[in-house]
């Protein structure tokens, strides 16, 4: 049964859902991060007494939205390369979490899910050439 499902277009579909999900996460937080800088410089309220700035909006905000949104852009492309699958399906709940796109990342995840097979066996996020296969020789002692 398994080899009549082709599953290759599972991790494609997922990686790009993936990186328009966290594309345009990251654009509206930049939107909303100016528009908070713009609005909300310096403001007083009037309530509290308490004088609060637009940088502790921003950073209470904004922060959160943009490490999903990296995630979910870092998570798309691994998906779409097909290599780690762990990172892959970290960057699909990524996409889950962005609140406005729930339903691109339930999808991203049952296709990132069902096409584990697909997935690279190393889970290396770095190519060999990068990290050496084993450790250098000892050298004696000067």
């Amino acid at each position: 049964m398994r080899d009549v499902m082709n599953h290759k277009w599972m991790p494609a579909t997922a990686g790009i859902l993936n990186i328009i999900v966290g594309s345009l996460s990251l654009i509206a937080g930049v939107l909303g991060a100016l528009l908070v800088g713009v609005f909300f410089s310096d403001s007083y309220d009037g309530y509290s007494g308490q004088e609060f700035s637009a940088l502790a909006v921003w950073l209470v905000l904004f922060i959160p939205l943009f490490i999903v949104s990296l995630l979910s852009i870092i998570g798309g492309i691994f998906a779409l390369k097909k290599k780690n699958w762990g990172l892959a399906l970290a960057g699909s709940i990524g996409s889950l979490l962005t609140l406005w796109a729930w339903p691109l990342g339930i999808t991203s995840i049952i296709f990132v899910s069902l096409s584990k097979s697909e997935f690279d066996r190393k889970g290396s996020m770095f190519p060999d050439s990068v990290i050496p296969p084993s450790f250098p020789p000892e050298q004696p002692p000067l």
